[in-house]
Parts: structure tokens; C-alpha cells; sequence
């Protein structure tokens, strides 16, 4: 019994520890690159090559403790189905073990992206068109066990409850990913005019499950993600997935609510 309670309490102040680190790293992001609700897309939403290029880098950075995350989420899954006294204890000591990874995780990906020079809206926007509309990656990929909450929380779930994951997870993604087409203003040549701009606001608007483009990205937009196919590829997760933009949502879901208030 002290072994467990002992445990349990060195757990807390990791946990603690390594949550106040997630935090600082945002709020330096936040600080030199600005929050979510800070970014301006380019024209036409066609993203410079230098840009997607910076997107791709942070995408292999990444990569080591994405695979750390990975076989964190595996073994956390394994004991789960372990019956008895054993696995239930193995289970909270694998749910401990990925709840620090995730802090990790989180924590490196703000320190690259802080390096790299880009901030959380954009790195999510791109994420957003790499993987769901250019590549075709499922949105609500690795929910089965998460629970989304509204502004950004997650939580693990142990058992199975009432709720879709699959459909909180693609809510999410629209709520997070969709506002950036209301600040779109139409693009030089190459870029998207202002009737392919309405046109996805408007499928938007009429599918809150949807996310940008999720039937295809239109050519000039996906051209500028081609050079770098093989790295973008190869940094999915379908794992990690629902983890990659966590950030802290609640300024974007305050404001949300309140648009919806006054409109």
C-alpha cells in the first residue's frame, strides 16, 4: 500500500512538473508567434513554398517523439485488455506513463515550432490541408479512446462511454480549422478566388463534421505540398493524430461562442 501510494504521489509532481513545462513552451509560442486566433492566412490561401517547406521540417523533428508516443499509445491499448488485479494496476501505470509522454510530446513540439518560427494557427492549417485534404488521412483517426471536450480538452478514456469519438473528433477539427476561411480574402493567380472561397465556407457552414477540402485539395494548393510528399508521409500517425494540435483551444472556442451569441 505506501509503494502504491508513494507511486502514485511521485506521479503527481511529474505530472505537475511536466503539464507547467507544456505550459510555458505555449505561452512562449504564443508570445513570439501569436495565438490561434492571431494568424492571417495568405491570399488566396496559397501558403509560400518556404512556409510548407518550414511545416515539413517541423514534421520531421517531431518525429522521434512521435514514435515515443506511439508506442506509449500501443502499450497503454495492451494492458487494457488484461483482466484481473494486474492489468487493472499495469493499466494505471500505463495510462500514468502516456500521460507524461503526451506532456512531452506537446512540450518538444512547442520548442521546434517556437525554433522553427511558426506559430500554432498555421502549423494547424497546413496540418489540416497536408493530411486530411492533400493526402486523404481520416480526421477522427486514433479517437476510439479519446474524449474531445469543448475548448480543446481530452481525456483517455478507460472503457468505452456514450459518446463518438469518431464524430467529437472531426467537430473538433472543423472547430478549429473552418474560422480560417471566414479571414480568407481571394488570392493573386495561382491562388483561390473568391467563388472557391464561398463556396467551401459554405459546405463548412452546412456540415459541422467537415473539415476544408476533406474531398480533395485544389491543385495550386496542393502543388506546394508536393516536394515534400516522402517527409509528410512518413510523420503521420494515425496514433498521434488526434494529439498533434493540441494547443490551447479555449480563446478560439470562447470566441466561437460569443460570434454565435451575436449572431
Amino acid at each position: 500500500f505506501l509503494v502504491l501510494v508513494g507511486g502514485g504521489a511521485w506521479f503527481a509532481r511529474e505530472m505537475g512538473r511536466e503539464y507547467k513545462i507544456v505550459e510555458q513552451t505555449e505561452q512562449a509560442l504564443v508570445a513570439d508567434q501569436g495565438g490561434l486566433a492571431d494568424w492571417t492566412p495568405p491570399p488566396g490561401l496559397l501558403s509560400a513554398p518556404e512556409r510548407v517547406a518550414v511545416f515539413a521540417s517541423v514534421r520531421g523533428r517531431t518525429g522521434e517523439w512521435r514514435g515515443l508516443l506511439e508506442a506509449d499509445i500501443a502499450r497503454f491499448a495492451a494492458e487494457r485488455e488484461q483482466g484481473g488485479l494486474g492489468g487493472f494496476w499495469n493499466t494505471i501505470r500505463a495510462g500514468s506513463d502516456l500521460g507524461l509522454t503526451y506532456a512531452r510530446f506537446w512540450a518538444a513540439r512547442n520548442r521546434i515550432l517556437l525554433d522553427e518560427g511558426m506559430g500554432p494557427a498555421e502549423y494547424s492549417w497546413l496540418y489540416g490541408l497536408a493530411y486530411y485534404a492533400w493526402l486523404g488521412r481520416d480526421p477522427a483517426a486514433g479517437a476510439s479512446n479519446l474524449k474531445f471536450e469543448r475548448g480543446g480538452g481530452l481525456k483517455v478514456e478507460v472503457a468505452a462511454g456514450a459518446h463518438d469519438p469518431a464524430h467529437e473528433a472531426r467537430v473538433r477539427m472543423h472547430d478549429l480549422l473552418a474560422p480560417v476561411l471566414s479571414t480568407a480574402v481571394p488570392g493573386p493567380a495561382g491562388g483561390l478566388g473568391a467563388d472557391e472561397l464561398a463556396a467551401e465556407a459554405e459546405r463548412l457552414d452546412l456540415d459541422p463534421t467537415r473539415v476544408p477540402w476533406q474531398d480533395g485539395l485544389p491543385g495550386p494548393l496542393a502543388e506546394v505540398f508536393a516536394p515534400h510528399r516522402e517527409v509528410l508521409e512518413s510523420a503521420w500517425s494515425a496514433a498521434a493524430n488526434p494529439l498533434e494540435l493540441m494547443f490551447n483551444l479555449e480563446q478560439r472556442a470562447d470566441e466561437q461562442e460569443r460570434a454565435r451569441q451575436t449572431d
